[in-house]
């Protein structure tokens, strides 16, 4: 719900140095109408390399040309979106299209990346290695995972990564914004993956065409939408939210209202979270200043951030909402209801 931070040099750099070469080693020879052999020379998992047509020829052109320039692998968010914006490659038909988005994927290799797989090119033949000199996905995850603990999309499931026992990296999946299957030359670049929790991504996220979309590293949702609970009186004994509205802040794109439906925050929240809100109203009624000042004394500890942790679960500051489960709702209560 907040917007995610840049990625640091570190990162980026390592992934660039690692990738750029072998990846523009494989464009190279499809652009001289030549596939690559994938494998590793002498392996037999080799696929036999062999001609592709001119026309495909003149599209893998365009896909290396863009790469080099724009440089694919760590552009930014909003260099992505003009990538896709402005995409025209030479027209390709059905059959040439399809074979050129098998190719893509494989050179482009997102699950040989989770893996933690580097890729090499060496005369002619192009594969993944094991030898870890570039930033796998659970690398890249542990990054984010210091400031993100819960979906960007949602903010209401984990996001989780860990080693096993036995070395087993378990880790969320990444979604990728615009997606694999439209534009395969983009699968490893990392301002092009979210990481996220299984319904938003694989359950929610239907559309192909994501540019009318707000994107998480540009967009910051908190700033753009509010959560506002709609009481509906049960009896004489208290008020609980019968549903949950997202409403706009003065200068809400188009693109955060995109957001808000195609994740169904609203229904999302009204149906799973209604007594989460109602919880936090009743402490914003209850913990009043006062209260939390006394209790300050009490414990004996003057950082109020320790008491706002203890009494509504996180401290009372935006930075903190891609931390906390349901931050965003929380701290939106806190601040409507004038605590």
């Amino acid at each position: 719900m907040k917007k995610l931070s840049g990625i640091p040099n570190s990162i980026t750099d390592r992934h660039e140095n690692a990738c750029f070469a072998p990846i523009k080693g494989a464009l190279d020879l499809l652009c001289n109408n030549q596939r690559p052999v994938f494998g590793k020379a002498g392996s037999s998992n080799n696929q036999s390399n062999g001609s592709i047509s001119a026309a495909a020829a003149l599209y893998f052109k365009y896909v290396r040309k863009q790469f080099v320039v724009h440089h694919f692998l760590t552009a930014t968010a909003r260099k992505l979106r003009n990538i896709v914006n402005h995409w025209q490659p030479p027209p390709l038909n059905s059959a040439d299209k399809e074979q050129a988005d098998m190719l893509l994927k494989r050179i482009f290799d997102y699950d040989a990346f989770r893996q933690g797989k580097t890729p090499c090119f060496q005369n002619g033949h192009f594969y993944w290695t094991k030898n870890r000199t570039g930033v796998g996905g659970y690398e890249y995850l542990a990054y984010h995972y210091k400031n993100v603990k819960y979906c960007p999309y949602c903010n209401a499931d984990a996001i989780y990564v860990f080693r096993t026992a036995d070395g087993r990296e378990i880790f969320s999946a990444f979604d990728h914004f615009f997606l694999r299957d439209e534009y395969p030359f983009l699968a490893l670049s990392l301002y092009n993956l979210i990481p996220t929790c299984y319904r938003c991504n694989s359950q929610l996220k239907t559309v192909a065409d994501m540019r009318t979309i707000a994107n998480p590293f540009i967009e910051d949702m908190h700033s753009n939408v509010f959560f506002f609970p709609v009481l509906h009186r049960i009896g004489l004994q208290s008020n609980v939210p019968c549903r949950i509205i997202l409403c706009p802040h003065e200068r809400c794109s188009p693109k955060a209202h995109a957001f808000v439906q195609l994740f169904e925050l609203e229904r999302l929240y009204s149906s799973s979270f209604a007594k989460d809100a109602w919880m936090c109203i009743e402490k914003v009624r209850q913990y009043t200043p006062e209260f939390r000042r006394h209790m300050a004394s009490v414990i004996g500890h003057k950082d109020p951030r320790l008491v706002e942790t203890l009494l509504f679960g996180m401290p009372l500051d935006e930075s903190e909402i891609n931390k906390t489960r349901l931050g965003k709702m929380t701290l939106d209560i806190v601040e409507r209801f004038h605590v």
